[in-house]
């Protein structure tokens, strides 16, 4: 099997999770030298990622996944997503 890590992936975030999530956008607003560009922009990704489907998932490419979530993902760590279940979509990134 072939995966492109550009792919669309849906997951439940725990509520730790969420934790890493937003501990990673604060992050990115703390990193930029420039604050007026990097508020805007974080801003801007933290309303994309915080935003659920009806169903309750987030979707994040496999890199984006990996680099926020890569991590806290080691044996005995709280989990990160609900039942450790990753739904790969079916559309190919645009």
């Amino acid at each position: 099997m072939k995966i492109n890590l550009n792919k669309t992936i849906k997951v439940k975030l725990t509520d730790f999770g969420k934790s890493v999530l937003y501990a990673s956008i604060a992050s990115i607003y703390e990193d930029c030298p420039d604050r007026t560009y990097a508020h805007k922009h974080t801003q801007d990704y933290y309303n994309m990622k915080i935003n659920t489907d009806d169903d309750g998932f987030q979707e994040f490419s496999i890199h984006e996944f990996c680099n926020i979530f890569g991590g806290d993902m080691i044996m005995g760590s709280k989990p990160v997503i609900e039942g450790n279940d990753i739904f790969i979509e079916d559309k190919e990134p645009a």
